[in-house]
């Protein structure tokens, strides 16, 4: 196919455009070698220095890079084009991520599949181990094509920086879980109450275990990764505790159970009248196992509440207390947005919505006061969170 024929245009700006039809339409792959300058020159009908000059163009704006003795290659990351979506594409969602590692993460994907097929959407899922050139993967997502491409377990330790500029790159709609700095314009939340409905779960939780009575109120997070809606938790439980005149007691374990056995030795005083705010149900769990092997009874002497109510809540003995994390809002949310972006709009969320928390055995509220009683206290707490923050969905 002749690329070439294409007038009102000086002759190196038409072998540009040859090629980057050429990289549009997927004859040219990343990391491939162009033919030879003279070749080139043969196949578009134009001599050997007009050709050089339009290689040089594509070079300059880092679509190709030449290696010394090697020749011109595709750069990865050179998908900038508009590039029309093929046949099939136009309902898939590409969704990238690290392979699920905690409940969390399963449950995620598996709402992704369940909202994607309510809008007769299709998910193409891709596993990485790094971001660290994340090009090499948007480089395949583009030639393939899709609707858009979602991010929804990014983490902190991830080039976020690389992913940013890729993003600045592409012409394909991204959506992002967490706004990460320099991807708040991405994420199907907006930036402004991102993490506020964690938050006011927290708020919820501290508020719940004193009303039961109980006086040391530990909030546990993981120790062995940087998790961006950490701090919108900190922050609530400090200011509960402040209120309440109690001691801040902030505590950070590894996700590992002698982690979690050292958790002890610091509370031992504590010893019946410990409630403990875990960050997700894997950590709650954990703590539940160490718990029993230092004969702690639960919820007598450790009480506690996890979060996302995943597989593991009704697995552990006793059931675990668990904030509902809101998988079918998050992941609805998102593609939602993507499909916005792709028809030239924008839709991030505004409104913050309610986490409630499902009352078992782990967080003692039916052995102190009831099964009832402990669901109108949490009724309760719900109200005066609206009335104070407002705007509840």
């Amino acid at each position: 196919m002749n690329h070439y024929a294409e007038s009102g245009k000086f002759a190196y700006q038409r072998v540009r455009s040859a090629i980057e039809t050429m990289l549009t339409h997927g004859e040219l792959a990343v990391g491939d070698r162009l033919p030879p300058i003279r070749e080139l020159a043969v196949r578009f009908g134009c001599n050997y220095h007009t050709v050089r000059k339009g290689l040089e163009s594509l070079i300059n704006d880092s679509l190709l890079e030449s290696r010394t003795g090697s020749g011109v290659f595709v750069r990865a990351g050179s998908r900038t084009l508009s590039t029309p979506i093929p046949p099939g594409a136009e309902s898939v969602l590409a969704v990238i991520c690290h392979p699920p590692m905690l409940p969390n993460d399963s449950q995620f994907i598996a709402s992704l599949h369940e909202q994607a097929e309510k809008r007769n959407l299709n998910l193409e899922l891709h596993t990485v181990t790094s971001f660290s050139r994340p090009e090499r993967i948007f480089d395949r997502i583009a030639v393939r094509g899709c609707l858009a491409v979602l991010l929804p377990l990014l983490r902190s330790d991830d080039n976020i920086d690389e992913i940013a500029g890729c993003i600045d790159r592409y012409r394909m709609p991204f959506v992002v879980g967490t706004p990460f700095p320099g991807l708040e314009a991405y994420c199907y939340e907006s930036p402004e109450i991102f993490g506020v409905s964690a938050g006011r779960a927290v708020e919820a939780e501290f508020l719940y275990f004193r009303e039961l009575g109980f006086h040391n109120i530990v909030l546990l997070l993981p120790g062995d990764e940087a998790v961006r809606t950490v701090s919108f938790q900190i922050s609530p439980y400090v200011r509960r505790c402040a209120e309440a005149g109690i001691p801040i007691r902030l505590s950070v374990a590894e996700r590992r159970s002698d982690a979690l056995d050292r958790f002890f030795s610091g509370v031992e005083e504590l010893r019946g009248d410990l409630a403990v705010i875990c960050y997700d149900d894997e950590i709650a769990s954990r703590l539940i196992d160490a718990a029993r092997r230092r004969n702690w009874r639960i919820p007598d002497e450790i009480a506690l509440i996890g979060l996302g109510d995943t597989s593991l809540a009704t697995a552990t003995n006793p059931a675990l207390s668990s904030v509902v994390f809101p998988y079918d809002y998050v992941t609805g949310s998102m593609i939602d947005c993507a499909l916005a972006l792709a028809a030239g709009n924008s839709a991030q969320r505004d409104t913050p919505i309610w986490q409630p928390i499902i009352i078992r055995e782990s967080c003692g509220g039916a052995r102190r006061v009831g099964r009832e009683n402990a669901a109108a206290i949490m009724e309760r707490i719900r109200l005066q969170l609206q009335q104070e923050n407002g705007a509840i969905k």
